[in-house]
């Protein structure tokens, strides 16, 4: 009996149903403010705005931060598919362990765990 893998993780599904239906990318902040204008807006396409957000002292840092959004949400969301993907692996050979000798899958644990900390090395994180 197999038995499944316990996560406490995020709506991934519902993240990527929000990300597919936001305003298309690359996002970008406007920060061409005028007199008696104290707001950063964060546009789609060239003076389509997203969002607008007033501008104080860390609220530029906030903008960019929700235009960044736009290509870091479905960047990191891709990444959980493959470390996903890499953790159903991980967990079907150690359900073969219990099965069968160990030896016979130890090239294939290897290339889960090499798999693994590569897309970890390729984003900056510990692998």
């Amino acid at each position: 009996m197999r038995r499944p893998i316990a996560m406490n993780s995020p709506d991934l599904k519902g993240i990527r149903e929000r990300a597919e239906k936001a305003a298309e990318g690359p996002w970008t902040v406007d920060d061409s403010r005028g007199r008696g204008n104290n707001r950063l807006r964060i546009l789609s396409k060239p003076w389509v705005s997203v969002a607008t957000v007033h501008a104080g002292l860390q609220d530029k840092a906030t903008a960019a931060f929700i235009a960044h959004a736009r290509e870091d949400i479905p960047a990191l969301l891709s990444r959980c598919e493959v470390l996903e993907g890499a953790l159903r692996g991980l967990d079907e050979f150690a359900w073969s362990c219990v099965r069968t000798d160990c030896d016979e899958s130890r090239a294939y644990l290897q290339s889960l765990i090499d798999a693994a900390r590569s897309t970890l090395q390729r984003g900056g994180g510990r692998p």
